[in-house]
């Protein structure tokens, strides 16, 4: 970051480009409610101008910095919920905190790989930093359906231009089931913006810190729409 950066002006419903680790740098401590985020899985997908190709010993230092960073700025009583790959969930299960859970995030719609059994749900790692302050309701539950068969039909975007965009429904479960109206949701790697259209849509602040600047520009026109 060449510019200092002061809390929460320059962060409160802005999308920020750049590095997240850095840009997080910049956050007090324990000033967002909610953390939701859809990191790159250093599987070789391209991500606009970032290389999401780490070696075995690259991914998880290079992750668990910015998720440490992201905890840091967590209130007490917030959650967070990290998208992760089925590919890699022997490894990746180990790096975060005992208490994490998986949430499932089911899809609607499963495109077809060469394989015999299909990925036909999301795991999401989650956990409370403390104790939420989500009060218990009967019948929620740690799962729900991604419409995913929809997720690409965002204003015109196509496959090739982001490999894994999240469709709002998932993503519009999570906020309104682990945050409460006014609360600051934040996704430190926030690609074409759909938490931050989620936050917004459903009353929350939003926080979205991406590094690829065009990513940058559709969140912003995605933001600039009506509600989605």
């Amino acid at each position: 970051m060449s510019t200092r950066m002061n809390w929460p002006g320059d962060f409160i419903n802005k999308i920020i480009c750049g590095d997240c680790l850095e840009v997080m740098k910049e956050m007090s401590d324990e000033c967002v409610d909610l953390i939701l985020t859809d990191p790159p899985y250093g599987i070789g997908k391209k991500y606009g101008n970032f290389n999401d190709k780490f070696s075995n010993n690259e991914y998880q230092p290079w992750l668990m910095n910015r998720i440490s960073e992201a905890e840091r700025i967590l209130k007490k009583d917030g959650i967070i919920f990290v998208f992760m790959p089925q590919i890699n969930m022997r490894e990746w299960i180990l790096w975060f905190p005992k208490k994490s859970r998986i949430f499932a995030g089911v899809k609607n719609f499963t495109q077809f790989h060469n394989i015999v059994i299909q990925y036909s749900w999301s795991p999401i790692v989650f956990w409370e930093k403390d104790k939420s302050k989500i009060e218990p309701v009967a019948g929620k539950r740690d799962w729900c359906l991604e419409h995913t068969a929809s997720a690409w039909g965002i204003s015109g975007i196509k496959q090739k231009d982001h490999p894994a965009i999240r469709d709002l429904s998932i993503l519009n479960y999570l906020i309104k089931n682990f945050s409460l109206e006014n609360d600051t949701v934040l996704d430190c790697f926030n690609g074409f913006g759909s938490t931050s259209r989620a936050a917004k849509d459903l009353k929350r602040n939003f926080v979205g810190i991406e590094i690829d600047p065009e990513y940058c520009k559709i969140a912003e026109e995605r933001l600039a729409q009506g509600v989605l």
